[in-house]
């Protein structure tokens, strides 16, 4: 079964890589900043907060990696199967 283009891996090359990581520190600055306007401790709607950004952070590094220019260039695929039984138990 092959692997639809919304569900492929993207491999970042260090571009891409650099990117990733801005993006990190940009989340990370952000909740930085909330939490410094919060009530400290625990709450739902900190975890709330957390969580989104997490996703807001997922789908920036996403959109960021489907662009070829981040993107390592990939090997093509092997064109024989993959072996069922070791070569040695043949």
């Amino acid at each position: 079964m092959s692997v639809r283009p919304e569900f492929s891996v993207h491999l970042l090359n260090e571009q891409g890589i650099a990117k990733a990581t801005a993006l990190g520190e940009v989340f990370s600055r952000c909740l930085d900043e909330v939490e410094a306007i919060l009530p400290p401790g625990p709450s739902r709607e900190k975890s709330l907060v957390i969580t989104l950004l997490q996703d807001a952070s997922f789908r920036a590094k996403r959109g960021m990696a489907v662009d070829p220019a981040n993107q390592k260039m990939r090997r093509s695929a092997p064109s024989a199967a993959w072996p069922s039984t070791p070569a040695n138990q043949k």
